[in-house]
């Protein structure tokens, strides 16, 4: 069991959290509208637990870019 503070419980309302690999915190669910890095809030790491997460932050990526007026595919 990963033990949670209460900030990141609180932040945090969603069916499938997901957890920094590093610090282990749970990641915020809005998190992929303010970082287009996709960093951890808390430890900055840019790393993922899994395949399905990384698909999950490369379409965000792509979702960043397409609201905030970019042109072309995620290395454009």
């Amino acid at each position: 069991m990963i033990a949670m503070s209460e900030q990141s419980e609180a932040a945090v309302d969603h069916k499938n959290p997901m957890y920094c690999p590093e610090c282990h915190e749970l990641v915020p669910e809005w998190w992929d509208k303010y970082d287009e890095t996709f960093a951890c809030p808390q430890c900055r790491s840019m790393t993922y637990e899994s395949k399905e997460d990384y698909i999950e932050a490369t379409h965000g990526v792509a979702r960043w870019r397409r609201e905030n007026g970019y042109e072309g595919g995620i290395d454009a």
